[in-house]
């Protein structure tokens, strides 16, 4: 079980047909443990096609930069997802291409890993690499 902090912004996830892009907010902020941040990303649903997907990230109470947005190439099932061409698009976008065939639904997890800075009173200096394990689902109809 998975404890999500409030935050001012929640994560949302915004598609655009036309373009077939996925926008992908990452909150992170500071988490109970001073020392360890809270990574908050919005669930991704991909619709059978091609489709370009880009996280964007959004620090509250410190700053944050990606290091890594690694994902499967090839998750289950075979042959009906593939994602290709993930890359650092800038310190706070990170962007990769999800081909979509399956005729069902499945979902594969990936890691998202962050370069964190929180200033404090009592703590002026305190870097950290944090790793998120969310989840993106694949499905022939998101709204089906």
């Amino acid at each position: 079980m998975t404890t999500i902090q409030a935050t001012d912004t929640q994560p949302t996830a915004t598609y655009d047909i036309v373009t077939q892009t996925i926008n992908v907010s990452v909150i992170v902020s500071p988490g109970p443990d001073p020392s360890t941040p809270d990574i908050v990303a919005a669930p991704v649903s991909v619709p059978k096609g091609d489709w370009t997907l880009f996280w964007n990230l959004q620090a509250e109470g410190g700053t944050a930069t990606f290091l890594n947005v690694v994902l499967p190439e090839n998750p289950l099932p075979s042959g009906k997802v593939t994602v290709s061409d993930s890359a650092l698009v800038n310190p706070l976008q990170w962007t990769a291409q999800v081909h979509n065939q399956v005729l069902d639904f499945n979902g594969f997890h990936y890691e998202i890993t962050v370069n964190w800075h929180q200033s404090s009173i009592s703590n002026s200096l305190s870097f950290e690499v944090v790793t998120k394990d969310p989840t993106i689902a694949v499905t022939s109809d998101p709204l089906g």
